[in-house]
């Protein structure tokens, strides 16, 4: 691979990931002077379900798209931005990335920060909002189902654009990645969207409760949590291997 190719990556991560994480900053101002041991929750199972990669060939699948589902709907762009960018470290650390594979940082974050953004910005053009939702209403789930068919195009865009540039591959052709990540991603948001609502259900109850109640009951969410969406989403990761080996 050029080395030309790999630094132009780097300028292009170095340029995008202060741009868009202080325009998500700056844009929506989030606050969560009260929400620092959900934000941790959310921060442990994202880093959790990175933890448990799998490989289908030669490429890497991981679900850590369900748990950004739940936290950008409820915090907003910003708090998913750096959730999927905690496991992206966490994925890369697992997988013991080479040096000669190092281009995949720029790449996989960048790619990762442009479909966020992009997505979002289909999701508050369709009249998406956060907080509490119950999608009961055509005017939540159709910003819900347009954020989740921009993740999937967005990212098959990108990650074909850069295969073709790091890589040389017809930028044309229909990859095998498109099923996999397609897969991949309709397996994880289910899961996301009832993390979602679990999260809804407990943070209602927090607010009929005293303080230490409240605590009590976040903490709770946050071992539970955990645990079931480590292991629910390791076992789909394993059938959805087995079910593409035999692709």
């Amino acid at each position: 691979m050029a080395k030309s190719k790999v630094i132009t990556m780097w300028v292009i991560w170095l340029v995008a990931f202060p741009s868009l994480v202080t325009y998500a900053y700056m844009e929506f101002k989030p606050d969560f002077s009260e929400q620092w041991l959900d934000l941790l929750a959310f921060a442990i199972v994202i880093c959790a379900v990175a933890v448990f990669p799998i490989k289908v060939g030669n490429i890497t699948v991981f679900f850590s798209n369900g748990v950004s589902l739940a936290a950008f709907l409820y915090f907003g762009l910003f708090v998913e931005l750096i959730l999927i960018q905690l496991s992206l470290v966490v994925l890369f650390v697992k997988i013991n990335l080479k040096k000669d594979e190092a281009h995949r940082i720029p790449t996989n974050s960048t790619m990762f920060l442009l479909t966020s953004v992009i997505s979002a910005w289909v999701y508050y053009a369709l009249g998406g909002t956060h907080g509490i939702l119950t999608f009961d209403t055509v005017e939540q789930v159709i910003p819900l189902v347009g954020y989740i068919v921009a993740i999937i195009l967005v990212n098959q865009i990108f990650l074909s654009v850069f295969q073709w540039y790091m890589h040389g591959e017809n930028l044309l052709a229909y990859p095998k990645s498109l099923l996999i990540d397609s897969g991949a991603t309709l397996l994880a948001f289910p899961l996301g969207l009832v993390l979602y609502l679990m999260y809804v259900q407990i943070e209602a109850i927090a607010v009929f409760s005293s303080e230490y109640h409240s605590s009590y009951c976040r903490l709770s969410f946050l071992i539970t949590i955990t645990l079931n969406s480590s292991i629910s989403i390791y076992i789909q990761q394993v059938r959805l291997a087995m079910n593409f080996q035999k692709v």
